[in-house]
């Protein structure tokens, strides 16, 4: 029996001073392809939309772990799916 982990990270700037765009990684490129029709959005999966809410949570200084952070993400996101 083989077992397998897939997963994925995003690199992203702390700091609006930087020069840098989000950097993600992908296990493979089948996961990608599947978070696209994986996510239940009106939008779905959008790497380069993801990462930029991803960048600007953490340059405001959010822990995007925190109930604080969620409170705020909610309405984004909200918004983002039904408007």
């Amino acid at each position: 029996m083989r077992v397998g982990v897939e997963g994925f990270f995003c690199i992203v700037r702390t700091s609006a001073e930087l020069s840098a765009s989000p950097h993600w990684h992908f296990t493979s490129e089948a996961l990608e392809e599947y978070m696209k029709i994986a996510i239940l959005s009106r939008k779905g999966w959008d790497t380069v939309v993801v990462g930029a809410k991803l960048e600007a949570f953490a340059i405001a200084g959010c822990d995007t772990t925190s109930k604080l952070c969620y409170k705020l993400m909610f309405p984004i996101s909200y918004a983002d799916n039904y408007i």
